[in-house]
């Protein structure tokens, strides 16, 4: 018994189902790697220094500092990151130069991620 495979809006791909279609191969690939979320240069400076931090980990407010970029454009660098599992948001919490509590952040990824 064979499984037919539908494209999005239910029809059948036919070149999905033909054994070694090579066009169809590529047309998957094509579409795992878009679908990839990308990490930047920002993001793996960003990891690499929560990685030199260790379990102390950072704000985004002293990895903005670490960075030489705005507060506000850290959660974007850090964002991918954090969808990927690289790193992760704690529960502790650290006291910024505002004066309000932020999380910290802490690389969950092997450092071998970075070479």
């Amino acid at each position: 018994m064979s499984i037919q495979q539908t494209d999005l809006f239910g029809a059948f791909d036919r070149a999905a189902m033909v054994p070694g279609n090579t066009e169809s191969k590529k047309t998957r690939r094509a579409a795992y790697d878009a679908a990839k979320p990308k990490v930047s240069a920002r993001s793996l400076r960003a990891l690499a220094f929560l990685h030199d931090r260790g379990s102390h980990g950072a704000t985004r407010e002293e990895i903005a500092i670490a960075l030489g970029t705005v507060h506000h454009a850290v959660s974007s660098i850090t964002g991918p990151l954090i969808k990927l599992g690289l790193a992760s948001e704690t529960t502790g919490r650290r006291e910024t130069s505002t004066g309000t509590r932020a999380v910290v952040l802490v690389a969950t990824s092997p450092r071998e991620v970075l070479e």
